[in-house]
């Protein structure tokens, strides 16, 4: 009778001792078992107007993908069409001044339900730049012709729909808000008063996107 009381004893605690050393397994917050790293990049367009005219900035990015939920990396912008501000060429020299505007800097975001072939999802832009007047024919290089340099602070909200086309490619379109912070350069005729070179309203605004995205976008957590 005590030999069969202590095998009940010894058959009860086994697994609660398993248990507990279960329970007492470490656990990490990026361990394999919790986090699936993957990566995508590829080209952006955002399309909107400047003083009531069309314009196209083109650009790039890339970024770390988390879970295929969350991702940060970065990016970088510019302004691709042509606008011009001959009411500035006296006071820059320039006979027919030309808008530079380009910005970069940290991209974050969050996709949900990525696995749907159609899904949903909010991104977050944020960098610096310069806003800029050059010549009609102005192209970077070592000699730097851009005059009346003005830096900048850009953060662009944006909500977008993603469309899978295949496991490694993804179209992107959304619509966002490009807020510039920091435009204060300004000229003065002698004897008159000063002016700003640039208007913040034909910087931060409103615009639609689009895009490619080509990574490794067939994952799910704990897959390998």
């Amino acid at each position: 009778m005590k030999k069969w009381i202590i095998n009940l004893i010894l058959a009860l605690m086994v697994p609660g001792a398993l248990l507990a050393q279960e329970a007492e397994k470490p656990r990490f917050l990026f361990g394999s078992e919790n986090v699936v790293l993957s990566g995508f990049g590829g080209p952006l367009a955002e399309f909107c107007s400047i003083d009531q005219k069309f314009d196209l900035y083109d650009g790039g990015g890339g970024a770390l993908l988390i879970n295929q939920t969350w991702f940060i990396g970065g990016y970088g912008m510019g302004l691709a069409t042509k606008h011009y501000r001959e009411d500035l060429k006296d006071v820059t020299g320039i006979a027919r001044p030309k808008l530079y505007f380009e910005h970069g800097g940290i991209w974050l975001g969050y996709i949900h339900q990525h696995y749907k072939p159609l899904h949903g999802g909010f991104s977050l832009k944020l960098g610096g730049g310069e806003i800029s007047l050059v010549d009609e024919f102005f192209q970077y290089g070592p000699l730097d012709e851009r005059k009346a340099t003005d830096r900048i602070f850009v953060i662009t909200p944006q909500l977008e729909g993603e469309l899978s086309l295949a496991p490694w490619v993804k179209f992107n379109a959304g619509i966002g808000y490009r807020y510039v912070a920091g435009i204060d350069k300004k000229y003065q005729y002698p004897g008159q008063e000063e002016h700003l070179y640039y208007d913040k309203k034909h910087f931060s605004r409103p615009f639609f996107s689009a895009g490619f995205y080509f990574g490794y976008f067939n994952q799910s957590r704990g897959s390998n």
